[in-house]
């Protein structure tokens, strides 16, 4: 595979994918129930709710008075054993991603199809919107989301009508997961790739991917620019002769949405490890780009010196790094709030930097950590009452054999100290095969409380000022779905839980990492009295 063209590679898998795609383009052209209703306004306008992804959602009616009335109201079988997308909500409409490559528009009270688009592989991203005003003034509801091919999408939320689609990035294996982020007509997306797990063969001369954040127009997804996370272009690093050159440095992918600072004039993300030597100083960091122009304003590392991939964990460590981890990326994005940014690791450690200059303000370790362990997707942040919400993994995959501490934590924004902590421990049963008691998924909240899913397939609420878990419910078992596909679930991970008005929504079962798969969208809704 090193020795295949990158543009060849990328075009056997594209020609794939369509061809796959096929009857999925074909069934999309009539849809089952109305289109949306005209103008369409979002339930959020980001990943993170706002565009400061303080996942804080305050149109919510679900209150400590009335959790316990919430009841399912419809499930929808997904495609996919792994769910990976984040749905956005209108007044009537549900829009959410598939592992088949299909954006879906549905009823949200029923859960009927209103239009379907096929995109070209996997949908690994939320589902975000943005108006954008087109040639003669013509203004449009566009969403916008990223794919496992590397692609970018724009997409008509009236009727599902292509905009426009991008490549994200011309190496062969650059992937959008990240979430993008839309502001004032630019769309800001975050590169990552899976070539951390190619380089597993013995046989790939790794690595060759730089992490990125692109700018482009929204209106037709032309560059305005890009800033690379690795500043040099990789190199040869051996000289083999039978085996292909190892290269670097390479690696630091964005795995999540960036976050805006309009105040500022700023875009904050975190990154990930390098993927091969020499490890750089934009891994795992959190760093502040001019949102104009792209240019780094300020950075801050928090573990030097990690240099990763999945050749480090299999019998061919031919492309391990010499560092060998350990891999402790920032996969949740971080969260502004005032003059401070708040941000999460998987080291399970949160850090309170200044906004201006990255300078540190406090720092708190919630649990032992690791290449599974730590923070993974998201915390949340509830201004009123100055918490920040952890949800914590802290699976067994490192050298520390510590007492793991999977659950939740709120902290103090001020001094990062503890406020109240729910441990997620015993909850797993012999029933459910490949169960784990982490809380790796991102969390959300309202006014009063907190929702959280584990990968124990467990769904809660929680007081947001107590910490008391007042409404739970087990999503790991078989469901009744409205477009008649066999449906299950199983592990909360990635996204998480959404909430809006009378609603809690949630996928649930997510295979990755040795966990129990599934395949269902699931809508809750307050019963009335």
């Amino acid at each position: 595979m090193s020795n295949l063209n990158p543009t060849l590679a990328k075009a056997v898998r594209g020609i794939a994918a369509l061809l796959f795609l096929l009857p999925t383009a074909l069934q999309a052209a009539t849809p089952s129930c109305g289109l949306p209703a005209q103008p369409i306004e979002f339930s959020h306008q980001s990943w993170g709710i706002d565009n400061s992804n303080t996942r804080y959602q305050p149109r919510s009616q679900i209150r400590p008075d009335n959790v316990q009335r919430l009841q399912l109201a419809w499930a929808f079988a997904l495609d996919s054993q792994s769910p990976h997308s984040y749905p956005l909500l209108s007044a009537d409409t549900l829009f959410i991603g598939d592992a088949d490559g299909s954006l879906y528009a549905l009823d949200r009270n029923t859960g009927c199809q209103r239009w379907r688009f096929a995109a070209d592989d996997e949908i690994r991203s939320a589902v975000v919107p943005g108006r954008i005003t087109r040639a003669r003034g013509e203004a449009v509801d566009a969403l916008f989301f990223g794919t496992r091919e590397g692609t970018a999408y724009a997409v008509n939320a009236a009727n599902g009508e292509l905009l426009w689609q991008i490549e994200a990035d011309p190496h062969p294996f650059a992937l959008v997961t990240g979430t993008p982020l839309f502001h004032d007509n630019v769309l800001y997306i975050p590169v990552s790739s899976y070539e951390v797990i190619i380089a597993a063969m013995p046989f790939y001369g790794c690595c060759t991917f730089r992490g990125s954040l692109l700018a482009v127009d929204a209106v037709d997804g032309s560059e305005l620019w890009r800033t690379y996370t690795v500043e040099q272009e990789p190199r040869p690093l051996t000289d083999n002769w039978l085996l292909p050159d190892k290269k670097g440095p390479s690696g630091v992918p964005v795995w999540s949405a960036p976050t805006l600072d309009t105040e500022r004039g700023l875009l904050l993300f975190g990154s990930g490890e390098n993927y091969s030597d020499p490890p750089t100083s934009g891994s795992d960091a959190i760093t502040a780009l001019d949102m104009r122009s792209g240019k780094q304003v300020w950075q801050r590392q928090f573990t030097e010196g990690d240099a990763w991939n999945a050749g480090c964990n299999s019998w061919f460590d031919s492309n391990c790094p010499e560092a060998n981890g350990p891999d402790l990326d920032f996969g949740a994005p971080p969260i502004l709030f005032g003059d401070r940014v708040f941000a999460g690791q998987k080291s399970a450690g949160v850090f309170a930097m200044n906004a201006r200059d990255g300078a540190l303000i406090w720092e708190q370790r919630l649990g032992r950590g690791g290449m599974l362990g730590g923070i993974h997707w998201g915390m949340a942040l509830h201004p009123a009452s100055r918490l920040l919400v952890v949800p914590i993994s802290d699976r067994a995959t490192g050298p520390d054999q510590n007492k793991p501490q999977p659950g939740l934590f709120a902290l103090d924004l001020a001094d990062g100290e503890l406020r109240w902590r729910y441990d997620n421990l015993g909850t797993c049963t012999e029933a459910k095969e490949n169960c784990h008691e982490g809380m790796s998924a991102a969390v959300i909240l309202n006014d009063s409380l907190v929702f959280a899913g584990g990968l124990d397939g467990w769904l809660h609420a929680f007081d947001l000022q107590q910490g008391n878990k007042l409404w739970s419910a087990d999503t790991w078992r078989s469901f009744d779905s409205v477009n008649g596909k066999p449906a299950a679930g199983g592990a909360i991970d990635v996204h998480g839980p959404l909430i809006l008005d009378d609603l809690l929504i949630v996928s649930s079962g997510y295979e990755g990492f040795g966990q129990g798969g599934g395949n269902t969208l699931l809508v809750y809704r307050l019963t009335p009295l």
